[in-house]
């Protein structure tokens, strides 16, 4: 016994302090992160350990029950304990991307989505925001957003300056702008974890946009678009196109004209149009 008792406690397996409960349970497997917090209940104490899972997995009843199992050979007698999930804060970000030469804007757009997503990557790794990039009273900084953006290929430069007339925003969702473009982050509490899903059917956790300049807009279908290239190229020369013309009396313009074989222009006059079930590649008769 002598030999064998200072190793017994160099474990520790008691809980007291706030510190002895988060430490205890983050010892649990399924555990990410976590912050203990007493409170005075009104006839006693209780400990309210707040999880952060890993995955970002909700705090639901059945893990609440294992994890109050778990810790319940740690409670101190006379303390109560509640199991909490975090105070997620959704953001609200919007930043000016431009695309540099030799670059379509939808792909970049999609690496640039795929670099700040909340998941895993086509190729390899995690989104920025991904759930186990953050944790409790982590604050996100603008500067980790642009290193980010300026990874992706074809990024010439990106712009998150706020201002009249400027689409950008860097805040919470839901709330104004408090300064936290300008101040370079967006604060978090002590219980509080940043959330950015970008997920079009949940904007309350959160919205991310990427206004794309420069180059090529697409090799798809808004290159296409006749009336975007008319509107883009009228703001750089200024200049109207004009209208294909249409000749006297509603006939067919020149542009027309020329699409319909001889054989089959208008006969001259006196003459016959043929007809029978050969008359569409008949030619006219001399």
């Amino acid at each position: 016994m002598r030999l064998y008792a200072p190793q017994a406690f160099r474990t520790q397996e008691r809980a007291v302090t706030e510190a002895d409960y988060a430490a205890a349970a983050e010892r649990h497997p399924r555990c990410s992160e976590r912050a203990a917090t007493r409170r005075w209940t009104g006839s006693w104490y209780t400990m309210y350990v707040t999880v952060d899972r890993r995955g970002g997995r909700p705090v639901d009843a059945g893990f609440e029950d294992e994890l109050r199992g778990w810790l319940e050979r740690f409670r101190l007698a006379g303390y109560d304990l509640e199991i909490d999930g975090p105070k997620y804060v959704p953001l609200d970000i919007a930043l000016t991307a431009c695309v540099a030469p030799g670059y379509f804007r939808s792909s970049v757009k999609q690496a640039l989505l795929e670099a700040l997503s909340a998941g895993e990557r086509p190729g390899g790794g995690r989104g920025l925001f991904h759930p186990d990039n953050f944790t409790f009273g982590q604050p996100v900084y603008l500067s980790q957003l642009i290193a980010a953006a300026m990874r992706a290929p074809g990024v010439q430069w990106i712009d998150a300056e706020e201002g009249p007339g400027k689409p950008n925003r860097f805040q919470r969702w839901g709330e104004g702008s408090h300064g936290e473009a300008a101040e370079g982050r967006i604060a978090m509490g002590r219980l509080e974890i940043a959330r950015l899903d970008n997920d079009p059917s949940a904007p309350e956790n959160g919205k991310l946009e990427f206004i794309m300049v420069g180059w090529r807009m697409s090799n798809t279908d808004d290159a296409l678009d006749p009336l975007r290239l008319l509107r883009e190229r009228r703001a750089r020369t200024g200049i109207v196109p004009s209208q294909p013309s249409r000749p006297a009396g509603g006939g067919l313009s020149d542009r027309h004209a020329r699409r319909v074989p001889a054989a089959h222009a208008v006969p001259p006059a006196g003459q016959r149009i043929p007809d029978g079930p050969h008359a569409a590649s008949a030619p006219w008769p001399a």
